[in-house]
């Protein structure tokens, strides 16, 4: 077989990105997907360029069969829809989102008052939770690993999981402690911002132990969520991580905040085991120890200098920097793309960066270069902030396509952020 170079990205007219929806069918039949043996694709044609790129990249945005070659592809992208399966290992917990808070500037008002919102939703939340859901919406197989309590909530979010194609199998039942919980303040007059409020629950309860090793087989991706909330795990859990570098895994993190603001308790150290790296500004500052005045290009050289040496893949390692409502872009040692997201009615952004990751890592898993990769990331997160919560919104992978295509992509140098502060 001849190989073509790497299909790169999408082209497509624009498109309104709250029409993409209503004007996507969704597919009526499920898609096969064959698993890779181990890490991100690089063992699929897709990595080093489909035989039949020029025949699907003509094709209408769908899911469908070749017309070389009668496997399923999807048709704007022109790759098999063969993905390696993906562990993703973080919390679990519902998200109770209030929309509609009223604030004075960014002070909540208390003094035994009373307020009236927009509306209260409780849906499935925490970023692993709300990542492997979105890895499930784009048609690859994933597992979560995490621990619940024996309650109504630990039940609830195990309901929703599988309801979304997210095998929960994984997930340990402690009957000794509570699942947690998290509050989601959205303010009234800016629906981009929010207070979280959370009781860790059972997410303290992960430890080391429970990584082991049929465990880490099981997948050929390995993806950690909220680093700093395991604190029962976080010192140690680079000794898990090298383990599955070891089995052949490949790794990725999104750190998100840390509360103690501290960005210690094994981090530098877990970052020398991950591929990837999802960070938003102040997380990228405070993990490489850099202040406001450092130029952000400098700080994520710093990061990348502590991820592992390149190896056959030249897609790994990458930071992804999420930019809010200027998008995303990532950088390797030796590219950077930026992708601009499209504008929306937001309800609200819960998970918005959680979606991002999760399609992000199953398009890498089917072989995808990172231009096409990002389109799909920063579309599928943009298209999550149209309903309450981080699940509600997220879209099968033909709708984020469309709206995919019509994002701008360019190379870019570390640009500046439109993240709000925590």
């Amino acid at each position: 077989m001849t190989l073509n170079r790497p299909f790169d990205g999408v082209s497509g007219q624009a498109h309104d990105a709250d029409q993409v929806v209503r004007n996507v069918e969704r597919p009526s039949h499920s898609v096969p997907n064959r698993a890779d043996k181990r890490g991100l694709g690089t063992g699929s044609a897709v990595a080093a360029g489909d035989l039949h790129e020029d025949a699907n990249r003509r094709a209408v945005v769908g899911l469908g069969r070749c017309r070389v070659c009668h496997r399923h592809h999807d048709r704007r992208l022109g790759w098999p829809m063969t993905a390696s399966p993906i562990l993703v290992i973080g919390e679990l917990c519902p998200d109770i989102v209030v929309a509609g808070v009223p604030t004075d500037g960014r002070t909540l008002r208390f003094g035994q008052s009373e307020d009236l919102v927009a509306g209260t939703v409780m849906t499935l939340g925490s970023s692993a939770g709300i990542t492997a859901c979105a890895v499930a919406a784009a048609a690859t197989p994933v597992r979560l690993k995490a621990v619940r309590g024996d309650d109504e909530f630990g039940a609830a979010c195990h309901r929703w999981l599988t309801e979304r194609g997210v095998d929960a199998g994984p997930v340990r039942i402690d009957p000794t402690v509570r699942t947690g919980s998290s509050v989601i303040l959205v303010r009234a007059d800016d629906p981009g911002d929010r207070e979280i409020l959370t009781d860790l629950g059972a997410m303290t309860a992960l430890t080391v132990a429970d990584l082991d090793d049929e465990l880490l087989t099981s997948a050929g991706h390995v993806h950690v969520s909220s680093f700093f909330l395991h604190t029962g795990a976080s010192d140690d859990l680079h000794t898990r991580l090298r383990r599955a570098r070891e089995l052949g895994c490949t790794v990725s993190l999104d750190t998100n905040d840390d509360p103690d603001r501290l960005w210690g308790s094994g981090a530098r150290e877990a970052i020398g085991e991950f591929d990837v790296l999802f960070v938003n500004e102040s997380e990228a500052r405070g993990l490489a120890g850099a202040d406001a005045s450092e130029p952000l290009a400098v700080v994520v050289m710093e990061l990348l200098a502590l991820m592992p040496r390149q190896g056959r893949d030249p897609r790994l390692p990458a930071v992804v920097l999420k930019l809010g409502a200027a998008g995303a872009s990532v950088h390797t040692r030796t590219d950077s793309w930026q992708v601009a997201a499209q504008e929306v009615t937001v309800a609200d952004t819960v998970g918005a960066g959680d979606t991002l990751a999760g399609t992000c890592l199953a398009l890498l898993a089917s072989g995808a270069a990172w231009p096409a990769t990002l389109q799909h990331g920063v579309a599928a997160g943009t298209l999550s902030t149209r309903s309450p919560g981080g699940t509600a919104g997220q879209q099968p992978l033909a709708v984020v396509a469309q709206l995919a295509a019509s994002l701008p992509l360019h190379h870019a140098d570390v640009p500046q952020s439109e993240e709000k502060p925590r």
